[in-house]
């Protein structure tokens, strides 16, 4: 076990990792608390805006270097609300994604997130009002998450792909809804980034779900959570307990 965590950066997934139902668990909090005493760096990886810092119930947390949100759009010091790097979707995808908007019983829900002065608004919409979402799609965004019915994720995210082949990062946060993001705006690259930034020597990533697999394949040590579907942790190299039992703490204890 190592003595000292100097030089080593963490990043992981919130919802299913780190937290369970957005709150986190005092095993967790403690553990992330050994961690930093002894060095380490810490950041969430996450789908959500910059806001998640505020909005996290339970054990407190304290990410001591910048976080990566908006799945990998957005890298972003919460400490002096500066921007520090961004990837902004390319316009081609909107008619795509408007074409499956008008399509019956297809799109469930659709969120938005522009980039803004307050780029942490997230826009959700309902699909009945196209010339609306048109106008909101037209804006440069980080990111557009569909949400669509179990039984068509499959066929749906495999149509996005055909369409938008690798000029845009498909995957998923959970089974029904898909997320579109830049190419390079996934949750790996975005770490690989920040590790330069910061002149880090490792980086262990840890997560949960298809949106986490950039970052397990793209970190030095990759950690898939116990209740990960099979795809995700083929691209770990190490598989972790459930979020319900704390995997996070003992992937931490472990290391």
């Amino acid at each position: 076990m190592l003595k000292t965590f100097q030089g080593v950066l963490i990043c992981s997934d919130f919802d299913g990792t780190f937290a369970r139902k957005k709150r986190v668990s005092q095993a967790n909090a403690d553990a992330l608390r050994y961690f930093q005493d002894r060095g380490g760096l810490f950041t969430l990886a996450t789908g959500r805006s910059p806001s998640i810092v505020d909005e996290i119930e339970g054990a407190k947390i304290s990410c001591n270097t910048h976080l990566i949100c908006m799945n990998g759009s957005l890298i972003y010091d919460s400490f002096q609300n500066q921007i520090l790097h961004k990837e902004i979707l390319p316009s081609f995808v909107v008619d795509p994604v408007l074409s499956l908007l008008q399509e019956p019983n297809t799109v469930n829900d659709i969120l938005i997130c522009p980039i803004q002065e307050q780029h942490q608004v997230e826009i959700a919409l309902g699909t009945s009002n196209i010339e609306e979402i048109r106008q909101k799609l037209l804006l440069p965004c980080y990111k557009i998450l569909i949400c669509v019915s179990n039984e068509r994720s499959d066929e749906i995210k495999a149509w996005l792909q055909k369409v938008l082949g690798n000029s845009v990062s498909i995957t998923r946060s959970w089974f029904n809804g898909i997320e579109i993001n830049p190419k390079l705006g996934n949750k790996g690259t975005s770490a690989r980034r920040l590790k330069r930034m910061i002149h880090a020597d490792l980086l262990i990533g840890i997560g949960d779900y298809e949106n986490d697999i950039p970052l397990l394949e793209q970190a030095d040590i990759g950690y898939a959570m116990g209740d990960s579907p099979d795809i995700v942790k083929s691209a770990a190299d190490h598989v972790t307990d459930t979020c319900k039992n704390d995997g996070f703490a003992k992937m931490i204890y472990s290391l």
